[in-house]
């Protein structure tokens, strides 16, 4: 795949550029099977309507939840010292009522611009809406550099996924090793991962941790046993 970056130092993104389409290895191994399951994701980049009818095939919810959008607010609460201060200003970024669980979150190439402290807030505000076994496919840059804000991501089949990059300066890119993330992200184990000729690696994590009572379904028996639902969530970007 071409490169987009110009030069190897402060790179601009050029507009012309800015959609690319690349495969998913991991996407098509976690869905559903059966025509009857019900598939609950949640998607924490913008909203993009190719995701949504994607999703409807399997009768299931889709909420959206701009993560990226809402940090700001919350990494001015990062500069208090007060941790408890920290942990609802991230909390508030996902704003679930405490029933609500998935199957699937879909972090895209979010890990990349978050810091290594955000990764563990993130993690944290995640684990209420875990099951044992939800999964989270997560792209993580092997570049030196990426583009200044995370890019958006469109499900055009199975195997095929159109992102749009962000226009603007090129940032360094952190390159997040994968034991590293393991550490931050607690709870997560990596089913399987990929190297993507984009210079991404597709990871396909998933939940084996849990702080909930031992009882709590799993998300293998919550897929079949569920009736389908033609409900759709979204919440809005901030």
């Amino acid at each position: 795949m071409r490169s987009l970056f110009r030069g190897t130092n402060r790179a601009t993104f050029q507009k012309n550029n800015a959609r690319q389409s690349q495969k998913s290895l991991g996407l098509r191994g976690l869905l559903p099977e059966s025509d009857t399951a019900t598939l609950r994701v949640l998607d924490l980049g913008p909203a993009r309507s190719a995701n949504l009818e994607f999703f409807s095939r399997y009768g299931g919810q889709l909420t959206v939840a701009d993560f990226y959008s809402g940090l700001r607010a919350a990494r001015a609460a990062t500069t208090s010292d007060e941790d408890e201060r920290k942990a609802k200003a991230f909390a508030a970024l996902l704003p679930f009522d405490k029933s609500t669980r998935f199957d699937l979150v879909l972090a895209w190439d979010l890990l990349n611009y978050l810091t290594p402290q955000e990764q563990h807030a993130l993690m944290t505000c995640l684990e209420p809406y875990c099951l044992a076994g939800t999964a989270i496919l997560a792209f993580v840059s092997t570049q030196k550099e990426m583009p200044p804000a995370p890019s958006a991501y469109s499900i055009r089949d199975a195997d095929t996924l159109v992102y749009e990059e962000r226009e603007g300066r090129a940032r360094p890119c952190p390159r997040y090793l994968e034991g590293d993330l393991l550490k931050r992200m607690q709870g997560l184990t990596v089913e399987n991962r990929y190297q993507l000729r984009n210079g991404m690696l597709e990871y396909v994590f998933s939940y084996r941790m849990s702080s909930r009572p031992a009882a709590a379904p799993s998300r293998e028996s919550l897929r079949y046993r569920l009736e389908p639902t033609a409900g759709w969530t979204t919440t809005p970007s901030r």
